[in-house]
Order: C-alpha cells, then sequence, then structure tokens
C-alpha cells in the first residue's frame, strides 16, 4: 500500500471536475482525499481532513465555493487556505496561514484523467506511457467498431436492451486489451 501512495494513481476523469469548485472526495491508498477545480483551472488535491480535529470537509462529489469542517466550522478555500475560525478568540496565536488544508505531493491531468500522489512520487508510473495507451486504445475502438473494408460493425439496435448487450460485450474486450497494453507498458518500464 505504500508504494501506490507513491505513485501517479488514476482518480477520475477530467471532465468530472469541469468548472471552478467542482470537487472529488474519496480514498486513494487508504488516505481520505479531495481533489477540487481552482477557480484558474488548475486541479489541487489535499487530504481530505480538517487541521482542527481531523474531520472530513467533502464527502463525495459536488461544487463548493468553501470547505467546511462539519466538527467546528473550520472553512477552507478552494485552494485549501484557512479561510474562517468560528471562536478565533479561543484561539490566541493561530496563525491561519499554517492551518490550510494539506496539499497532496502531485496532482497531474493527462489524457482525459486525474492522477494523484499521496506521498513524494517516486516514479510516473503510468504517466509514462499513457500518451501510446491512448494512442492504442483509440486505434483498438477502431478495430473493433468496423471490419476490414472499413463498414461499420453497428448493428441495428432495436432496444435498450440490444444496445446494452452490445456495448457490454465490447466494453469486455476493450478491459482485456486494456489490461493487457497496461502489462506491456509495466513489462517495457520496469523489467525483471
Amino acid at each position: 500500500l505504500a508504494l501506490f501512495r507513491q505513485l501517479p494513481l488514476p482518480f477520475a476523469p477530467s471532465i468530472a471536475l469541469p468548472k471552478a469548485g467542482d470537487y472529488i472526495a474519496r480514498p486513494v491508498g487508504g488516505v481520505p482525499v479531495v481533489v477540487v477545480r481552482h477557480e484558474d483551472g488548475s486541479l489541487r488535491a489535499f487530504r481530505n481532513a480538517c487541521r482542527h480535529r481531523g474531520v472530513t470537509v467533502a464527502n463525495g462529489s459536488g461544487r463548493t465555493r468553501v470547505f467546511t469542517c462539519g466538527y467546528h466550522g473550520w472553512a477552507y478555500g478552494l485552494d485549501g487556505a484557512l479561510q474562517h475560525v468560528p471562536h478565533e478568540s479561543g484561539f490566541p496565536g493561530l496563525d491561519k496561514a499554517e492551518y490550510g488544508l494539506v496539499p497532496l505531493d502531485s496532482v497531474t491531468e493527462r489524457g482525459g484523467l486525474i492522477f494523484v500522489s499521496v506521498e513524494p512520487p517516486v516514479d510516473d508510473g503510468a504517466l509514462t506511457g499513457l500518451e501510446s495507451a491512448v494512442q492504442f486504445g483509440v486505434a483498438l475502438i477502431i478495430f473493433l467498431a468496423t471490419d476490414p473494408t472499413g463498414t461499420p460493425r453497428i448493428p441495428d439496435i432495436a432496444n435498450a436492451a440490444d444496445a446494452s448487450l452490445y456495448i457490454r460485450g465490447h466494453l469486455d474486450a476493450m478491459k482485456a486489451m486494456l489490461l493487457l497494453s497496461t502489462a506491456a507498458i509495466l513489462a517495457v518500464r520496469w523489467p525483471s
């Protein structure tokens, strides 16, 4: 599990966070994480834990302007900065600049996917071969969707049940080819 925390892992498709304030909260390598689209269009990733008592500041997915801890109401901006502490007078000497959400070591978008590393990355992992894997996937889709003459193989689909069966059949083939291409990338990156 420790190794997975040091590799860029796929977190979500980029399209899942299209607008400022869109976020997804879920664990990565056993660590609660929240990834949010910032106002400037960049992505930010943080440990999903209030710096006061460690309670999560986001659940599931949605859109927000502020992450608020449900325990005492500490509020954090999309940049992770601590913006508001209720009854701040009860925390003499509190420097808000030192108590923002803890940022993750790495968050990046490549090939339409968001990748995160919880700890300092030891390697680019899946990112190194991603572009070639995406090109391979596109070629595979074209292959599955056409016959050797270039004629579309998509049958006349009479109803939603037929469409579902057709898509599921091809998804199984895509999953198998993705697994094989991932294994090939790993073999090239880390020969035995």
